[in-house]
């Protein structure tokens, strides 16, 4: 008997029953007792309440509140969006380092060694700049122990 059998038999048994209300309690599929038959499935699994890492939804989360930002914080955080950054207002320590490293990726003149002196010169100073911003917001968002 191939499985295709198998499984229009049981799926005519299913549609030949008549409907049933009543659903199993959770301790009924601890205990074992609620066989496919009883369910109307072919192959019952235990209902769980635990969601697959793969399912969960960026930021469905309780939401980080906005930082606060100092006046010195405040023009760091603005000028590394101008350079560039993806950052929101709640970000995390761990999106600031996301971004950074992709932002050095970008200005870091070892990077672009094909190009003129001042294109390195520029490349250096705003690679430069990039870092004091990101130490100056880093220093504000990770606690010090």
């Amino acid at each position: 008997m191939s499985f295709a059998d198998v499984l229009d038999e049981a799926l005519g048994r299913v549609a030949a029953e008549p409907a049933r209300t009543a659903v199993p309690s959770r301790t009924a599929w601890a205990s074992g007792s609620a066989s496919s038959a009883a369910t109307g499935f072919l192959f019952a699994r235990p209902l769980t309440t635990a969601v697959p890492r793969w399912l969960s939804v960026a930021g469905s989360g309780p939401r980080r509140p906005d930082h606060a930002f100092p006046d010195e914080e405040r023009r760091a955080f603005n000028r590394l969006l101008d350079l560039g950054a993806r950052l929101e207002a709640n970000f995390s320590a761990d999106d600031l380092r996301r971004e950074y490293r992709r932002l050095a990726q970008l200005f870091h003149p070892d990077r672009h060694s094909g190009g003129s002196v001042v294109e390195q010169g520029s490349l250096g100073r705003t690679f430069a700049e990039l870092t004091e911003r990101y130490r100056c917001l880093r220093a504000f968002v990770e606690p010090r122990h």
